[in-house]
């Protein structure tokens, strides 16, 4: 997946 670390970060931001 090209966006994994962008996505690894939002997630970390919605779930803290």
């Amino acid at each position: 997946y090209q966006h994994a670390e962008m996505i690894y970060i939002i997630n970390n931001h919605i779930h803290n």
